[in-house]
C-alpha cells in the first residue's frame, strides 16, 4: 500500500470517530438540558400549588373574616357573667352612683322595689337550670324559677352541703363531680328561652333575701319550669311540681336514668 493511500485511510478513520463522539456529545448535552427544563417545571408547580394549600389550611382553622364577631361575641358572654356572678355573690347594699348628686342613693335588687307583674322579661344569660339574669324595664335582675331546683355546679355545693346530698341521691355522685347534672339542665333552659321574651309572672311578689326574683317562666302555652322538672333535669321545691318529678322519676327521665 503506498504512503499516500495509508494516510488517507487513516485521515478517513479519524474523521469518522471524531464525528460519532461528537454526535453523542450533542444527543447528551440535549438530553441533560431537557431534564433541566423539566425540573424546573416541575418546581414551579410545586410551588404554585403550595400556596393555596397554605391559604386554605389557614382559612380552616379560624375564618379571618369572622373574627370580628366572635371577639364582640366572647367580650358580651364575659360581661354577661360577670354581671350575673356579682348579682349571685352580692349582698344586698346600697350605692352612691358616682355621676348622681351625693343625696341620691342607687338601689341595689334588695332594697328596689319588685317590678309589676306583666313586665316585658329579655333573657341575657342562663346560670343554671333554675338561674336567670334578665333585664326588666333597663334594670338587671335575678330571676330563680319558682318551685324548681336545679343541679349547681360541684364548686356551689360547699355553701350548702345538705343539698349536695341530696342532688347526690337523686342524679348520682358522678354527674354532680364532674358537673354534668348541671350542664344538661342549664343547655335545656337555655334551648327554651334563648331569644324570646317572656311576662313577668311571680309565683309570690317580691324578693327574696339574695335580692333575686322568684318567677313562673311560662311562654305563653307552657309551664317552663313544669317541663323542666317533668324532663328529670330538676327536683320539685315545695308541692307545686311534685306530680312532675315523680312521674320523670318513674319513667326515668333525664337525669333520672340511672
Amino acid at each position: 500500500m503506498s504512503q499516500r493511500l495509508a494516510s488517507a485511510l487513516l485521515l478517513g478513520l479519524l474523521a469518522s470517530t471524531t464525528g460519532c463522539a461528537g454526535a453523542r456529545l450533542d444527543a447528551l448535552e440535549a438530553q441533560v438540558t431537557n431534564q433541566a427544563l423539566e425540573l424546573s417545571a416541575l418546581r414551579a408547580r410545586k410551588e404554585s400549588s403550595e400556596v393555596p394549600v397554605e391559604l386554605f389550611a389557614r382559612s380552616l382553622k379560624e375564618p379571618p373574616d369572622l373574627q370580628p364577631e366572635l371577639a364582640a361575641l366572647r367580650a358580651r358572654v364575659a360581661k354577661l357573667e360577670l354581671e350575673l356572678a356579682n348579682l349571685r355573690d352580692r349582698p344586698p347594699t346600697t350605692e352612691v352612683d358616682p355621676g348622681a348628686p351625693k343625696d341620691v342613693l342607687i338601689p341595689r335588687p334588695g332594697q328596689r322595689p319588685a317590678p309589676k307583674p306583666g313586665a316585658e322579661i329579655e333573657v341575657l344569660s342562663v346560670g343554671a337550670g333554675d338561674l336567670l339574669l334578665g333585664r326588666i324595664g333597663g334594670e338587671l335582675e335575678r330571676l330563680t324559677l319558682a318551685g324548681v331546683q336545679a343541679p349547681l355546679r360541684s364548686e356551689d355545693y360547699r355553701a350548702n352541703p345538705s343539698l349536695e346530698v341530696r342532688h347526690r341521691e337523686a342524679f348520682g355522685a358522678a354527674r354532680l363531680s364532674d358537673d354534668r347534672a348541671w350542664s344538661q339542665s342549664r343547655d335545656f333552659l337555655f334551648a327554651k328561652v334563648q331569644g324570646k321574651r317572656f311576662r313577668l309572672r311571680y309565683a309570690r311578689r317580691g324578693r327574696a333575701a339574695d335580692g333575686s326574683l322568684s318567677v313562673l317562666l311560662n311562654d305563653g302555652s307552657r309551664d317552663l319550669n313544669a317541663e323542666l322538672v317533668a324532663a328529670g333535669l330538676a327536683l320539685a321545691k315545695g308541692e307545686r311540681y311534685r306530680a312532675e318529678e315523680k312521674a320523670a322519676r318513674a319513667a326515668r327521665q333525664g337525669l333520672f336514668s340511672r
